[in-house]
């Protein structure tokens, strides 16, 4: 799904950019796989058909979230995917912590610990 939205990808200045938003915590912006940090939303491909659903609604929550908005995105790493980690704010309203809010999304723990995700319990 494309958005579009005032993409501030440096300190000095910000320009009109079309947004890819592939799941509910990664986006594609001007060629940069963007991660947002801090959270886990389920997977499109996921592994039951509740986790699917919520993937869907964490998805076009973000559209929603950046769509014609001024999206800041402040850098803090890579992952091993080599995806850009970062917190992103869409007008000022810090994006994971909306999708958090919202349910769709879970605490980025750091570790996998093979038991089933919340959303396929």
């Amino acid at each position: 799904m494309i958005v579009t939205a005032l993409v501030c990808l440096t300190l000095s200045g910000c320009e009109q950019a079309k947004i890819y938003v592939y799941d509910g915590d990664t986006f594609t912006v001007a060629g940069e796989r963007i991660r947002l940090l801090s959270i886990d939303a389920p997977e499109i491909k996921g592994a039951c058909a509740a986790e699917k659903t919520i993937a869907r609604m964490a998805r076009n929550e973000l559209q929603r979230l950046l769509n014609h908005k001024t999206v800041r995105i402040a850098r803090t790493g890579t992952d091993r995917y080599g995806r850009t980690l970062a917190t992103v704010t869409a007008n000022d309203v810090d994006v994971s912590k909306a999708i958090l809010a919202k349910g769709l999304a879970r605490a980025w723990t750091q570790k996998y610990n093979h038991h089933p995700e919340p959303w396929c319990l």
